[in-house]
């Protein structure tokens, strides 16, 4: 093992590169002959693999017959390479109408990794894998940045309620965010990133706003119904943004 290895991988030198294969007990490893009752069940059990290992999957590649998956995919997030995306221009100028910009590229980070495995269909409705690789051509993420991976940072139903009952006593989300770290013990026992919390607070308050617009309104144009002398405007955008609401005394 080389210094820059991770504890959890070895690595093979082949005349095509260099491989790492996750270094994890049998019973948490994917063979082939394993049979699943469903596809979440195999993904599930792929995704515990890959924590382990230190890499991330995803679903991709299937087939169906009448709307039954008969063979399904699931590769490392690093599979492939990201092809470069047109887009309009936005020049309005003589001729430019037909022209296409690039967009920025970003540094990629998918490797073009071959890691997957592969599930089919039996006769008896499990799904059996029936081709497994296990060489990644990238190494893997220490178990304590594993937390950091965009595809495992997800917020439970318990801290998204957290977060939402804090809000209310005007506690923000980066100090709901250090709440949740002292509670479970740690940055990566967290699960998500203070980002996270902010943009789940953000989401939260744009459903909310949008409901809360709608509310106003409503209790406007009741107490028009009860008292003849308001009058409510409303001027709205286009997309039924609520933009101003104004009511007053009416000259009689």
């Amino acid at each position: 093992m080389n210094e820059n290895q991770c504890p959890g991988e070895k690595s093979t030198s082949t005349v095509s590169g260099i491989f790492y294969t996750p270094n994890v007990g049998s019973p948490s490893k994917p063979r082939v002959g394993m049979v699943f009752n469903t596809l979440d069940e195999a993904f599930i059990f792929y995704q515990k693999y890959a924590k382990l290992a230190g890499f991330t999957v995803r679903k991709t590649t299937q087939s169906s017959i009448h709307g039954i998956v008969t063979k399904k995919y699931f590769v490392c997030s690093k599979e492939g390479k990201k092809a470069s995306q047109k887009t309009d221009t936005l020049n309005d100028d003589d001729g430019a109408a037909n022209k296409c910009l690039y967009r920025r590229n970003r540094a990629s980070k998918r490797t073009g990794c071959k890691a997957l495995i592969k599930l089919m269909l039996t006769d008896a409705k499990q799904y059996r894998i029936y081709a497994f690789e296990e060489r990644h051509n990238h190494d893997f993420v220490d178990k304590e940045d594993y937390h950091l991976l965009h595809a495992s940072r997800k917020l439970s139903v318990v801290q998204e309620q957290l977060i939402s009952d804090l809000s209310m006593m005007n506690i923000g989300p980066v100090k709901a965010f250090n709440i949740m770290r002292v509670r479970y013990g740690g940055f990566e026992d967290v699960g998500v990133t203070a980002v996270d919390c902010k943009n789940f607070r953000r989401d939260l308050n744009t459903f909310i706003g949008e409901y809360d617009c709608d509310m106003a309104v409503k209790h406007l144009l009741s107490k028009k119904k009860s008292f003849h002398l308001i009058f409510i405007v409303i001027i709205s955008s286009e997309k039924m943004k609520l933009l101003l609401v104004y009511f007053g005394l009416m000259n009689i």
